[in-house]
């Protein structure tokens, strides 16, 4: 059990680690990087400051990247670049998502293959 301060991360395979504010202002960075944004400091700030309001104390791996769309979510109502950046972190969302079902293109083919998606 973790103090109710210590917010921790829970990776697919049961192990637990310190969470990493480092690695969401990362993914921030990644998502606002090549936008349209007059300031990236101050829309990385206000990303952060929501998803700071909604973290858990104990989050899954896979849960963080959802948490970071809906702490982008709200923004949008205030200017439309922060659509443009949650539509680049939904994408982030969606490659790592193929990636982990089908790590080789080779799996994908006979993914479709059997399916009869490909022939």
């Amino acid at each position: 059990m973790t103090p109710s301060n210590v917010k921790t991360v829970v990776h697919r395979d049961g192990t637990t680690e310190k969470f990493q504010m480092e690695k969401i202002i990362k993914a921030i960075q990644y998502a606002v990087e090549g936008s349209s944004v007059d300031d990236p400091y101050i829309a990385v700030f206000k990303i952060m400051k929501n998803f700071e309001l909604k973290m858990p104390n104990e989050v899954g791996t896979q849960e963080i990247d959802g948490l970071l769309l809906k702490a982008i979510e709200p923004l949008i109502s205030e200017d439309p670049v922060y659509d443009e950046i949650a539509t680049r972190h939904l994408v982030k969302m969606i490659e790592k998502e193929v990636h982990n079902r089908f790590p080789k293109f080779r799996d994908y083919i006979k993914f479709g293959v059997e399916e009869k998606i490909l022939d």
